[in-house]
Order: C-alpha cells, then structure tokens, then sequence
C-alpha cells in the first residue's frame, strides 16, 4: 500500500512538471534578467532553514540599512535565500547567477550543496548553479551566506570608508544552451583612433560544455550612435571547440570617420554579438544562442610627462572629484539610477573626471560615466588607513600584514581583485588607468620594502591583463612609491598636492583639500594644499571628495561638495559657476514657513527590481512660495500605493538630526519593489502640506507578482531608525577591537625651517630627526591628520632635554586659527641618547582637532625625533 501512494506522488509530481512544461518554450535560448527581487533576508549566521525571523528583502541590500553616517556598523555574518523554479530555468542547459559585487565573503547554496563563494567585496563573479538543480523539484532553494568579518589575509582590509556586509549590487539569474560566451569573455579594443578612421577589435572566448567537439557562428553587428544606422554586420565561424573547453576568436574591423567619444560628445556605438552552435538539421530561429551587448566609445588618449594629458590628441586638464559609493539611509545598497544621479551631479559641477576612491565602482557607475561623459580612473580596494598600528579587527590596518604568514595570502587577494576589476571594467572607454591601491606607504616603516614588492607585483598584474591603459598608483607622495619602474601614472594626495616640480612621469593630484562641514557651508572651491596650479607636466587634480559619506573616522563623513542625501553644498555651486559659466543662485535666507514644496527628479520608475529610484526633495516656503533656509521637522509618508523609504512608509528629517532637514531642504532617494502609483505626502506641524505621485512602470523584470494589489503583495515593513549602531561591549565581542593608533605616523607635516626634513619626525623611526634651521627664532612643526580626532594622549621624542616652557602644544580646525591643548598630566622619560621622551595627558574637554602644532620659544636645539598621538 505504501509503495503505490509513494508512486501515485511520484506520478502526481511528474503530472504537474509536464503541465508546467506547457507553458516553457522546448528549448530556452540564452537570457539574462534581474534577479533582485523576492528575496529573505536575516541577520546573523543563522543558516538557511532557520524557521523564523526571516523578512522580506529587495536587493541592492546593506546589513546596516537604515544607515546614516555612522562610523560603527555591524560586522558578522547574514543569510540571503530565494526560490528557483522551472520557470526561471526551463529547459536551458546551463544555468549562473552573476553578482555584481558582494561584501565581503560569499558562499552559495543550492538545496543546501554549496556550489560556489567568493572573497572581494567589490567586484563581480558566477556561480554555476547547474550541477545542483534537481529538475524534477518544482522549487528549489537558492541560498547566500555573506560575511564582512575582517580578515587579515583578504582585500580589502582597511580604509577610511565603512565596510558593511550585504548584497549590495544587482544579481543576474543567466540562462545558456549549450554553447554560449563566457562571462567577460569579450574584449573590445580601439587600438587606432583618429577623426578620419578607427580600428574595432573584438575578442570573443566561446565555452563548450557538451560532450563533443563542436563549432558555432558568431554573428556581430554595430549599430551608431544614432541606435540605428548599421555600421557593419557580419557572420563569423568559430571552429573546433573542443567538449567543455573554450575556443576564441580574434576580430578586426575599420571604421570610416567615427564619431569620436568625449566629455563634450559621449559618442556611443552599440555592439552586439550573437553565439549560435552549429547544429545541423535545426533553423536558425531554433537554435539557442549566446548574446553579449556592450557600448563602445572611439577615442584614443595619452599621459605625458611633460604636457599632461591628451584626448583625441587634444590636451585637456583632468578636473574632478574622488567619489565613494554610498547614500543617505541605504549605504552602499546603490540603485543604478542613484549611481547615474552621482556622476550626473559631478558632471553638473562641470568636472570631466573621477577617481574611484578606493575600490573598484560598480558597473552602472561606469556605464553612467561612458554614456554621460566622464573620464574614470578605477582603482583597487588596497589602502593602509592605520598607518604603524598592529592588526586588529576595525579595518584601519596598515597596508600590508605585520606576520610575514599572511603576507602571500594578502597578496594573492590583491591581486585577484584587481585582475577581476579589469576583467569587469575593460571594455569601458571612460576607463583612463588602472590604479592598484591607494597610499600603500602607509606601513609601518620595516614594511615599506615588502609594501613595494607588492604594489610592483600589482602593476604587473594589470598591465598582463590590459596593455592599453597604464599601470597606476594612488597616493604616491611619501617612501619613495613615486619611482616605482611599473608604475606609469602616479597621484599624489594631500600635502602631495604642493610637489611644484616634475616628478619625471605622467601625475596628477588625486586627492587636494576638502569641504569639511556640514550643508551649507561656504561658495569656496576648498583647495586646501592645491590652489589650482597648472604646471604643464600636471595632468590635472581631484577634490577630496564628491560626497559626503559613512567614514570610520566620524569626522570623515562631511568633507564633501555634495552632502549625503545628495543635496549640493555652496561649494558644488562654486565649481559649476567657475567651470560651467553658471552663476551661482541666490542662497536662501530665512524667513516665516508657511508651506511644504515636494518635489522629484521623476515621475515614473522604470524598474521594480531595485535598478531605478526617485530623489525626493522637500523645501520650506514662505508665504509668497518662496523658499526659505528655516529647518524644521518634516515627515514624508506614503499615503497609498507601494514604495519605500530606507526607513519604511515613513521618514523623518529634524535639524541636527542624523536624517537632517537644513537651510530649509530636505532630500531622500525612493524605491518601488512592485509596479503602481504611489502618493507621498510632506507634513509639518503648521505648515500646508504637499504630495507627490510617482508611477512605477516596470515592463522587463518577468516576475509575475510585481503588479501591487493591496492587501495581497508585500507590504513595506517600518524599518525605523533607531540611531546609530553602538557594538557590543569590548568583553564581549570578538570582532571589533579597540583602536590604539598613531595618529601621527606618515601624515602631511611641516615646518617654518628645515635643516632636515620636517616628515622625518612622523616616519616611524626615532632614530631619525627633524632639525629646524638655527636661525629660526621661533620654529614650529605641524602635522595634519587629514581627519579630525579627538586627542587624547601624546608621546613626543624632543631632540635634547626640554622644558615644558620651552614649547607649546597647539590643536587646530583649519591650520590658520590655533589654541592651546590643555594638558592633565606629563612625564619625562629621559634615556641615554639626546633625547627627552615625553608622555603627555591631554584634558578630557579638548575637543576634536584636524592640525596639531609644537611650537617652540627658542631657536637654540630645536628639533624632534618622533611624534607619537593617540585619540579618537
């Protein structure tokens, strides 16, 4: 008896399959559609089959969501899982998932079987889901793991940004017959360009993953800029593929009079390819086929180390901004349309350039750059923010590990992500250089020479995977990492801003000044240690930085010319004004509220799978219907339809709040998950309200739950803010330590004279010195942090016995207006050289500084070995 129900189940299953099989075309041909939709999502490592506490989740996705601007965030682990069914698949012969990025560590599941991870954080990967699909099931369980615990071996493993754990980019669900082109297996080249002709190479690496020998045709068309004249389109065999090997083809084509691609005119042609396996007695129109579309810019450039750099043969100064990718309430979970709306607004200011600071951006990022005009240098995820500091777990390491045991693994991580980050980007024509890391000196100083071995091993690296674009280096401007032999472009931060001769190779400025404050702030460019010189060899220079972001130093998130919730600050009105011809407005001044004004940047999204979003930006108004700088609180609310804030249905701004309303604008990006009108309301105590309607009209994404009924799809759930993440006490958690850095060591300094060089008295080394000039009457020597820290303590090697009279500490905000640091306690701690060594308390109530100064009152011995500080 039992045997027979078992069959009657068995026969039942297999019933609806066929039924289900109806309705899916016989054979599937290559497809490629978003897969964001429709997941769960739990924090901590609670594994797949947890049987509660699961919530519905929409990816892009950040652990810390909602996420204002806090330097601490949750580190561990989450779980991600979604269905599969037949009707994503079908009958297609292979089936990948492709994530744009996960940060950091990945590991993925089907029905439990792992079947692939990945360790980055920021570039992309597939993961072949095929060998674990039971076909016979009608759902299956796609599952991820995701952890963004530091670990000292992989990369990143410092910087000065936030590190949250997340999906936090698009994931592709992609179906292939049997033969199809591999990921990044196309590689377009522009190897001559000029206004009369151009050269077209494309390289296509085909995958068989049959059991036989087989061959296929490879069909290419190039469509111009217009979208619809035919430039060429030709058929092209693809011979010999051997069983589950790959085969490639090598193809060149002239292009008269191209159109050429540049910030004034970004021209962009349309690949497109089409694999088909040549199978006999099957039509054309039967067969599956493989399809890759890309865009593709004509232009040629050059670094020089003379003249600067050249466009299309023309010299053209690179002038633009380092950018982090991160938003107000929904961190690095980016939409595409929020990455787009960032170069938009960098191209607004009038800037043709961006430093992708400090990891490798996503690809709707460069996508926007290609179609909007924007010059990119792409950088990898290497960065040493904790200077001397020994390994720890808050990711402000040095650039390098301490123990020589996790050195080869770390650089083996390095190197794959900036393989991948090439890989991913190369066919890109924003795409100007390759950077491999940023600031690598920062290091203690008995690993400068390993620090070196593995910047040099990463400039090679890229150059074996892209010869047409230069091997760079960010952050070039101590120890030497300037003259490194692969190193063909370099960029000097900070105080290398005032490096005023050639350093003997193609160079900009990659990092200069920065807008520390909150919006408004002041209609000035904040030079900083550049004042827009222009030397003839000096490519151009970046501003530190477009935005504003979360920062693990907390006085880090406001140093942009645009605030967090991408309202511009007086500074963005500076540079457009000055680059573009475009006079600044008039800045609002107070007044007596009266109404609410809601407004956004579009009325209808495109997609509801998490590729599209709306700035929605709400003003106080007087009672004329002018806007006015009065900040009070305002609620935003969704009154009918779907959609949702970062916090939900609802948001809050209040001034002097983390979700700030000020100078009387408030501004948030808005999502849809499902199709539908929604209407969102803007209300504050008093004052007339206002409302806004936006459509979402999603006709690509083929999930057939994405049209909103109420009460039967998904409601937003409230997600309020509950202020900014405080880990667990220090006893009881394992992965966020305490920080006891040198807040000195390898940081901008300077001196009124120098006898020997003023960076020798922050190099890590007390056997060297700076010496002030003995004809200085009053010396001083000056460290900037480059963030601001509130101090707390100081060690200080004076050359010779010093008394406490003899100099003078001194804090400063902006290095121009200086106070004296209060001191509670100091001790002398002489030894047997011609050296005092100096410990020093500092008050309680000596609030955060970016500068800090020893001022002496005497010429005679002046000078200082090391300078050691330690702060907050």
């Amino acid at each position: 008896m039992i045997l027979i129900i078992n069959f009657l189940k068995k026969m039942k299953k297999n019933f609806l399959l066929f039924l289900a099989g109806l309705f899916l075309p016989a054979q599937i041909f290559a497809d490629v559609c978003n897969w964001n939709r429709n997941w769960e999502f739990q924090l901590g490592d609670v594994g797949e089959k947890a049987l509660s506490g699961w919530e519905k989740c929409f990816l892009p996705h950040s652990f810390s969501a909602p996420y204002f601007l806090g330097s601490q965030f949750y580190t561990g682990e989450g779980w991600y899982r979604k269905k599969i069914t037949p009707a994503d698949y079908g009958n297609a012969k292979n089936v990948f998932l492709d994530f744009e990025g996960v940060f950091q560590f990945a590991e993925i599941f089907v029905n439990q079987k792992k079947v692939g991870e990945h360790r980055s954080g920021y570039t992309g990967f597939r993961v072949d889901l095929t060998p674990a699909l039971d076909r016979s099931l009608p759902a299956q369980t796609v599952a991820v793991r995701v952890s963004n615990r530091w670990d000292s071996r992989t990369a990143p493993r410092a910087g000065e940004h936030i590190f949250t754990g997340g999906i936090n980019r698009d994931v592709r669900l992609v179906t292939e017959g049997t033969v199809y082109i591999e990921r990044n297996g196309v590689t377009v080249t522009t190897p001559k360009v000029s206004a009369e002709s151009a050269s077209l190479g494309v390289f296509v690496c085909v995958h068989n993953s049959g059991t036989k020998k087989t061959s296929a045709v490879c069909r290419i068309k190039l469509l111009a800029p217009d979208g619809n004249r035919v430039v060429f389109s030709e058929k092209r065999a693809v011979e010999n593929i051997p069983a589950r090997g790959n085969a490639s083809a090598n193809l060149v084509f002239k292009i008269a009079k191209p159109q050429l691609w540049s910030p004034d005119s970004p021209n962009l042609y349309a690949l497109e390819l089409e694999i088909s396996e040549n199978e006999k007695n099957v039509p054309a129109s039967k067969k599956p086929s493989s399809k890759y579309v890309c865009n593709v810019g004509f232009r040629s450039f050059e670094w020089t180390a003379d003249k600067g750099f050249f466009l299309n043969g023309k010299h053209l100064f690179l002038i633009g901004a380092n950018v982090h990718q991160d938003c107000a309430g929904w961190g690095d979970g980016m939409t595409n349309a929020s990455h787009e709306r960032d170069v938009r607004l960098m191209k607004d200011a009038g800037f043709n350039f961006i430093r992708g600071s400090h990891y490798p951006h996503d690809p709707a990022f460069l996508e926007a750059c290609d179609r909007l005009g924007m010059l990119f240098w792409s950088e990898g995820g290497i960065w040493g923010m904790g200077g001397q500091k020994i390994d720890d777990e808050r990711w402000n390491a040095p650039a390098i590990p301490h123990k020589p045991e996790d050195r080869e693994a770390f650089a083996q991580s390095a190197e794959t992500l900036v393989r991948e980050m090439v890989r991913d980007a190369k066919n890109h024509p924003c795409i100007i250089a390759w950077s491999v890391c940023n600031e690598p000196f920062f290091v203690p100083g008995n690993l400068i020479a390993p620090a070196k071995e593995m910047t040099a091993r990463l400039l090679k690296a890229v150059k074996e995977e892209d010869a047409t674009r230069p091997a760079a280096v960010g952050g070039v401007q101590r120890a030497g990492f300037d003259k490194l032999s692969d190193a063909e472009v370099v960029g000097y931060n900070g105080d290398g801003a005032r490096i005023f001769q050639n350093p003997g190779k193609p160079n900009l400025v990659a990092e200069y000044g920065s807008v520390v404050c909150k919006r408004p702030g002041a209609f000035s460019p904040g030079w900083g240690d550049f004042n827009n010189e222009r030397p003839a060899w000096r490519a151009g220079a970046a501003i530190w930085c477009g935005f504003d972001h979360g920062s693990i130093w907390d006085a880090g998130s406001r140093m942009g010319i645009v605030d967090y919730f991408r309202i511009p600050k007086r500074s963005w009105f500076w540079y457009r004004e000055n680059l573009r011809g475009i006079e600044a407005p008039e800045f609002l001044r107070a007044g007596v509220p009266a109404a609410l004004q809601l407004t956004s940047d579009k009325t209808e999204l495109k997609s509801c799978a998490g590729e599209d979003d709306a700035l929605l930006t709400v003003r106080i108004l007087d009672k004329s219907g002018k806007a006015i700088s009065n900040s009070i609180p305002v609620t935003l609310r969704i009154v009918s339809g779907p959609g949702e804030f970062p916090t939900g249905k609802t948001i809050v701004f209040a001034p002097d709040s983390d979700i700030d309303i000020r100078d009387g604008i408030a501004a948030i990006a808005f999502r849809s998950n499902f199709n539908g009108m929604t209407k969102i309301i803007a209300e504050a105590e008093g004052l007339k309200s206002a409302s806004v309607c936006i459509r979402t009209k999603d006709t690509e994404t083929p999930d057939t739950d994405k049209e909103f009924v109420p009460g039967k799809s998904v409601e937003t759930p409230e997600r309020k803010y509950l202020g900014r993440y405080v880990p667990p006490k220090i006893s009881e958690r394992k992965n966020v330590l305490a920080a006891v850095a040198n807040l000195a060591e390898n940081r901008p300094c300077r001196a009124t004279s120098n006898d020997s060089d003023a960076r020798l008295a922050a190099d890590g080394n007390t056997d060297s010195a700076w010496r002030a000039a003995k004809n200085d009457a009053v010396p001083a020597w000056t460290l900037d942090m480059e963030f601001f820290f509130k101090l707390k303590s100081a060690t200080i090697y004076f050359l010779k016995d010093e008394e406490p009279g003899n100099f003078f500490l001194e804090m400063s905000s902006d290095g121009k207006k200086w106070e004296k640091i209060s001191v509670a306690d100091y001790a002398l701690d002489n030894d047997d050289r011609d050296v005092a060594k100096m410990n020093f308390c500092f008050s309680e109530d000596v609030p955060a500084a970016k500068f800090f100064r020893i001022r002496f009152s005497r010429a005679l011995g002046s000078g200082l070995r090391e300078v050691i500080l330690r702060g907050d």
